[in-house]
């Protein structure tokens, strides 16, 4: 079944940045055919992915099961690793409660795809002329976190 992460970052993203605020931008999940929370659903992008980026990183450790929240409304999405499994189970909720097909989505693909939704936020926001600020500075070293497990997974 299919997972995918969305993130882009808007006209509304440049200016909230500008202006010192926190950055909105779109982001949301393909989880099966449906998207998550909605398709196109506009939320604090920046904060999102470091969160979502630092709760992946725990997956190093003995956790084996994390929820990441959306700031708006009641939705999140948990993703549970079972000790040593490769792949992880990962579901959308409201309020607690499955709304979403359970899909396995293999660890170093879940990885790349919370790096690659990241990069691409960020080279857009340099391309537009933002590279820094506490958002942009926090999920850059949020990256760089992430790239560096990812090379101890490769190596082990």
């Amino acid at each position: 079944m299919r997972f995918a992460i969305h993130a882009e970052v808007t006209d509304e993203t440049f200016a909230r940045l500008r202006h010192g605020r926190a950055a909105t931008g779109q982001i949301f999940l393909t989880i099966g055919q449906q998207h998550f929370p909605a398709e196109r659903w506009d939320d604090f992008v920046l904060a999102l992915l470091g969160a979502w980026i630092s709760n992946a990183l725990l997956f190093e450790g003995f956790v084996v099961e994390i929820e990441n929240r959306f700031m708006d409304g009641p939705w999140s999405f948990r993703v549970r690793r079972e000790p040593g499994a490769a792949a992880l189970t990962v579901m959308g909720l409201r309020g607690g409660e499955v709304t979403t097909p359970t899909v396995q989505v293999p660890v170093r693909r879940y990885f790349a795809l919370l790096r690659g939704a990241a990069k691409s936020v960020l080279n857009d926001l340099r391309a537009g002329g933002v590279s820094e600020g506490v958002d942009v500075d926090d999920l850059r070293r949020k990256l760089r976190d992430l790239i560096e497990l990812e090379a101890r997974l490769r190596a082990s």
